[in-house]
């Protein structure tokens, strides 16, 4: 298996040479204006091209790096902080500079520690230093905080991080460097990390789908999957007694890991691996219980404010994901038309009221494919929409066509604002209704789903976030008549909406 990782090209004859002293480096940091982000960043990026544009040794420029990192690193968490304070997409022009300082920082941080990997492998280094072991390390945790800005921007990661990934984990197994700790502040192991360590979180984060959550959802995911990566168990191929939460790694490849069960292929020896999640959804399933309960599990991971957060929505979410194998139950066929798109339970509401249908603007998506539950959507040039990740939605196919109804499931962008999103149906109609309550003073716009009897679904209330209470009355208003309604179970409650069962009384 070669070792061919993505880096710049290095320049023989470089015009600036880079600073290498580390006592004139500390003084260029001390100087970075770090009140000012943008301007710290690219000063930042700035001198670290020019260390990783030509050629020095691998220690003298692991010394640089080392001195480097930690400004990186709290340039891209503030610059990650101003990506969440906005949750929907497509971006603005600010938020997208933040996106573009993050991912270069943390790409040109990748590319210096991987030239330090390269130059100790092109000198046949078989029994690795500890510097050495230090630059793997340190590559592969870099790449994993590139794939996350991509995540917390609904941009697909380039394909070579996963191939600069495996690439990396394969070497430091052969040299059986894999579990060798170094030092490492940003670890939640003690201030101590390894390549192992590192690379099992970089693989939990994409195989948990974040583009599927929302922007701080995705911060959360990888913060908790990070504490539980001790539990995820790496190794080589065997029988195991069944396929949940076991995954198929082939480490020469540019792919994430896939559900064992779903590879066609037959494995290979030599370079595949398996990753087995099953004790990190026995600790997610405890977890979730003591969450349930309205505790605080006492493992010391779990903030004080822990219960105000969306930890049961997202534990329940990552379970899917990490500790059974996903199945789709239904194919999906292409199409080629428009639909009409509503987002927000306001809209749709408005959308049914005759007095002010007509005031709606609808948004045009084109259809990619579909299935027996939803739909593959793409716009393009998305300027126009404001989207998140568990937007209610509202569709129909022509002017004159009936509303149908579903929850807005994950959301993949590009560089061009071109965006393709996941529609998931949950019912074909809807109904406008009012809900008042006695800690309401006016009447809340709500919709009525219809029971749908073939699929066991019973009718159910959807409202704006925020309103619901479990054993609540209501006062409901359908049409011209009013009922009292008891709240008795919630079905779905993501950040813009919440969905419950209820019986009239």
């Amino acid at each position: 298996m070669s070792f061919t990782l993505d880096v710049p090209v290095l320049d023989a004859n470089p015009v600036l040479i880079a600073e290498l002293r580390p006592s004139k480096i500390n003084e260029f940091i001390e100087r970075l204006p770090l009140n000012n982000v943008f301007s710290a960043a690219t000063i930042l990026l700035e001198e670290m091209q020019i260390l990783n544009r030509q050629k020095i040794s691998a220690d003298s420029r692991i010394k640089a790096l080392e001195l480097y990192r930690p400004s990186v690193i709290r340039l891209t968490s503030a610059l990650q902080d101003l990506l969440t304070t906005n949750e929907t997409y497509p971006m603005p022009a600010k938020l997208k500079s933040c996106f573009s300082s993050a991912e270069l920082l943390w790409q040109e941080l990748a590319y210096g520690y991987k030239l330090a990997c390269l130059d100790y492998k092109a000198k046949l280094i078989t029994r690795s230093t500890k510097s050495a072991v230090l630059a793997s390390q340190r590559a592969v945790h870099s790449l994993h905080q590139l794939a996350l800005v991509y995540y917390s921007t609904y941009y697909s990661p380039p394909t070579s991080i996963w191939a600069d990934l495996h690439q990396l984990y394969y070497s430091a197994l052969q040299q059986k460097t894999d579990k060798t700790e170094v030092s490492d502040t940003n670890s939640q192991r003690n201030n101590a990390s390894s390549v192992r360590a590192a690379y099992s979180q970089a693989m939990l984060i994409g195989m948990a789908n974040p583009q599927h959550l929302t922007q701080s959802d995705i911060k959360l995911a990888n913060d908790y999957l990070c504490h539980l990566s001790d539990l995820a168990l790496l190794r080589s191929l065997a029988v195991t007694e069944s396929h949940s939460g076991v995954f198929l790694i082939k480490l020469d490849s540019n792919q994430l890991p896939i559900p064992f069960n779903k590879n066609s292929h037959q494995p290979n020896i030599n370079s595949d691996i398996l990753l087995v999640t099953i004790d990190i959804a026995r600790k997610m399933h405890q977890d979730l219980q003591i969450l349930k309960e309205g505790k605080i599990p006492a493992d010391g991971y779990f903030p004080s404010n822990t219960l105000n957060l969306n930890y049961v929505d997202l534990i329940t979410y990552l379970i899917k994901q990490l500790g059974a194998t996903p199945k789709r139950l239904f194919s999906r066929a292409s199409q080629d038309n428009k639909v009409q798109l509503l987002f927000g339970v306001s809209a749709a509401f408005q959308a049914l009221e005759a007095s002010t249908q007509n005031l709606v603007k609808t948004s045009i998506w084109q259809v990619q494919n579909t299935s027996a539950t939803g739909f593959a959507l793409k716009k393009f040039q998305a300027v126009e929409v404001n989207i998140k990740v568990g937007d209610f939605i509202a569709m129909k196919e022509t002017d004159d066509g009936i509303w149908s109804v579903g929850v807005l499931r994950w959301i993949i962008a590009d560089e061009q604002d071109h965006v393709d999103i996941g529609f998931q149906l949950l019912t074909p109609t809807m109904q406008a209704i009012s809900l008042k309550s006695d800690k309401l003073f006016n009447y809340e716009n709500a919709l009525l789903l219809p029971e749908l009897v073939a699929l066991k679904v019973a009718q159910s209330i959807v409202v704006s976030r925020g309103i619901y209470q479990h054993g609540a009355v209501f006062d409901m208003m359908q049409g011209s008549t009013q009922h009292k309604v008891l709240v008795t179970k919630l079905l779905e409650r993501t950040p813009s909406f919440e969905r419950f069962e209820f019986s009239i009384i």
